[in-house]
This record gives structure tokens, sequence and C-alpha cells, in this order.
């Protein structure tokens, strides 16, 4: 039996008080606001029951990406060389999401820091269990905290901010709340 990498390192941890506290930072706002960072020529589908967009997978906090071009984020985040274009994923720029609502504790699983692709260190027999071009679409990133949204979770999210690769992303972070349309 393989146990999963990613578990083992939370087998000691109280992941429920973990989730709470990570919640309550979130729920600052502000500079803790929610995001997905998406390919610009793959922006996320609207939900026609939610008539917004649904942020799935990987995201982190407004912080993280603020001041920075997509060219500086592929590297913040971990994004690489697409296995399908050959070029790096936000070669033809970015969108950038933020998230309308917090996730609840059973939405969301830990996955470290950036510099872990998938949540698994370079050193773990997963990591390299996974295909080569995998790799280099997600090699390690600078070290920005991530959390991955649960398999068939999505949080209506609304698009603040499309931008050339070059173009540094700038937002007023202290303004942003959740549930708020601005």
């Amino acid at each position: 039996m393989t146990t999963d990498s990613r578990i083992d390192r939370l087998k000691d941890l109280n992941v429920p008080a973990l989730k709470v506290m990570v919640i309550n930072e979130w729920r600052k706002a502000g500079p803790n606001t929610l995001v997905k960072v998406v390919p610009k020529e793959r922006p996320l589908a609207v939900d026609a029951g939610a008539k917004a967009p649904l942020a799935a997978g990987y995201v982190t906090q407004i912080k993280f990406v603020t001041g920075a071009s997509p060219a500086e984020m592929e590297r913040r985040l971990g994004f690489g060389v697409s296995k399908y274009t050959g070029r790096t994923i936000l070669f033809g720029g970015a969108i950038v999401y933020r998230l309308l609502r917090l996730p609840t504790a059973e939405e969301f699983d830990f996955r470290g820091y950036s510099q872990l692709p998938d949540g698994y260190s370079t050193s773990d027999q997963e990591y390299a269990d996974v295909e080569e071009e995998n790799r280099k679409m997600y090699p390690p990133g600078s070290g920005v905290p991530q959390w991955e949204l649960c398999k068939g979770v999505g949080i209506p999210c609304k698009e603040i901010a499309s931008l050339a690769y070059h173009e540094v992303f700038k937002y007023p972070t202290p303004t942003l709340e959740y549930g708020a349309d601005g």
C-alpha cells in the first residue's frame, strides 16, 4: 500500500484547527483575498446557475501576485512550459479572478507552498512518478502559499484583471471584501 506524502506530512497536525486559522486569515480580506490565476486564452467557464465564473483547483492570496507580471507570476506560482503549446503557460497573458466567497473547511486541502508542485516535495517518490512533461508544466515555484479546492468544488469568482505577459498586476487590495461586487 502506498501512502500520499502530502497527507503524511499532516498526520501529526490538528488539520481542522489549522483550517479554521487559515479561513480566519482569509476572512480579513484585503491582501489575504483568495485569487485564481489562469492563462488569458483559457478563461474560467461561467456557470449558468451561479451566473459567474467558477474557480477550481489551486488558489493563492492576492498579495502574492500584486505587483507581478504574468511572467513573474509563473516563477512565483510554479507555472512552466505547456506540453500543448511549447510556450510558458502564461505567455499569452493572465486573468486574475477573486473568489466571491470563502471555501469552507471541507472544500479545500493544504498544498503547502508553490515550491512543492501539487503539494509534493521534489524528493518525494510521487513527484518522481509524475510524467516529465507535467513536471515541466508545473515546476517548483518560489514559495507562495497555495490551497487546492477539492474535486467537484467550484467557487464563484469575478475577473479583476486581464494582463499582457509583461504587464504588472496592480490592485487596491485593502478595498476587497468577500461578497462585495466591487
